[in-house]
């Protein structure tokens, strides 16, 4: 299978959140290091790990708000108390959901969200295990319109051929 360009890879996740958000949303490559505050696994339907992320927490918030379209000034508010199991969070989860579709379009396979997390020993985990199987990170700035924006990094685990 090809290597994925961080273009390609950027184009996919923008055109999934425009979708889900109805909202303008600016996704471009960046040179930047990887966000480490949560890790979402995604594997394919015999359970094998096929693509992971992660996620800068306000960003994830912004997301989460925007979905239901939440003022922004929820997300600033949750960022400051700590706030990390609330609606946003739960929001998150459902975008997490639908983002499954961006290893599964660029992989051509399926994928299902295996885990959503702020553990660092999972995100460590993780990261050892995508080294493992070749794959590297595609570092990406994201806009939403209206909200705090973030980074998200996207590694995706590319057959051998």
């Amino acid at each position: 299978m090809s290597v994925k360009a961080p273009n390609q890879v950027a184009s996919e996740v923008a055109e999934a959140l425009k979708s889900l958000l109805g909202k303008e949303v600016q996704v471009a490559p960046a040179k930047a290091a990887e966000p480490t505050e949560l890790v979402l696994r995604y594997v394919d339907g015999s359970g094998v790990l096929i693509s992971a992320w992660t996620f800068d927490r306000g960003l994830a918030w912004s997301l989460g708000a925007a979905l239901t379209m939440m003022p922004a000034d929820t997300v600033t508010e949750a960022l400051k108390s700590g706030d990390s199991d609330g609606q946003l969070g739960e929001n998150f989860h459902e975008v997490a959901n639908v983002l499954a579709t961006v290893p599964a379009n660029l992989l051509s396979k399926r994928s299902v969200l295996e885990s959503v997390t702020g553990d660092v020993n999972n995100l460590q985990r993780t990261a050892r295990q995508m080294v493992a199987a070749g794959a590297r990170w595609n570092v990406l700035d994201v806009v939403v319109d209206g909200y705090p924006n973030g980074r998200i990094a996207v590694s995706l685990v590319r057959e051998t051929e």
